[in-house]
């Protein structure tokens, strides 16, 4: 079975796990040698408890912290050419929607620990693609 390519992908990432940015490889997987990456984190609900720690011991603001973890996981991606999305996160379905929206994407790829708040009473025109747990587990 042949599988699918997109040119652009939005990946949703978790700082509150150490997998969280396991989708990173899993999208790069379906992307071409010329595709789009935009990598998205939020700045609030559980998800961005690691974002909270960091900022905490670095005595930096919350979205400083979101930078700095979306500039180290886009630093491993090489040859893709990658855009960075804070998220606000109080309504992590629609800041999914809007980004997927503003950057044009064909699908994002979302991590099974946040696909419940990602899907949230949203009717999507757009492929959501869940990295289960088990896929990304250490």
């Amino acid at each position: 079975m042949k599988q699918r390519r997109f040119e652009r992908v939005v990946v949703l990432l978790d700082s509150s796990t150490v997998v969280g940015d396991a989708g990173v490889g899993f999208a790069a997987s379906l992307l071409g040698a010329d595709g789009y990456m935009t990598l998205a984190v939020s700045i609030s609900g559980p998800e961005a408890s690691g974002l909270r720690e960091f900022a905490d011991a670095e005595e930096v603001s919350i979205s400083e912290a979101a930078e700095l973890y979306l500039e180290q996981v886009a630093e491993r991606l090489g040859p893709y050419r990658v855009n960075t999305s804070t998220l606000d996160g109080t309504d992590l379905a629609g800041d999914l929607k809007a980004v997927v929206d503003e950057s044009s994407a064909d699908a994002a790829v979302v991590p099974a620990s946040l696909a419940a708040r990602a899907l949230e009473h949203k009717t999507l025109s757009f492929p959501i693609l869940v990295v289960p747990d088990e896929l990304t587990a250490p």
